[in-house]
């Protein structure tokens, strides 16, 4: 799945015992966005944690990487639950017939 308003995504992690990943996400422009500023937390457990900093309305020349983000892993947490859910019907039908 793309999403049309990113032009580049990509990411690279520096060195296996740190926990620190670069990304890059390139967006398209001259879109009304709402920014908002995050911060990631790569050592939070079981999973990283987004902390709103702050958030306003305005016409930005980039959609907001920010957004582009979330949405990425919104879409990765729906499709996994989907997944999630499959396995476990085929789980119980294979449970059943036995």
């Amino acid at each position: 799945m793309l999403n049309p308003n990113t032009t580049f995504a990509g990411y690279a992690i520096p060195h296996p015992s740190i926990s620190t990943m670069n990304l890059r996400i390139e967006t398209i422009s001259n879109v009304e966005v709402d920014n908002k500023n995050y911060n990631l937390d790569l050592k939070a457990a079981p999973s990283p944690s987004l902390d709103k900093k702050s958030s306003s309305k305005k016409q930005s020349s980039k959609v907001g990487a920010t957004q582009i983000l979330l949405k990425a892993c919104d879409d990765l947490n729906l499709i996994c639950n989907k997944i999630e859910d499959k396995f476990d019907k085929a789980v119980q039908v294979h449970l059943s017939s036995n």
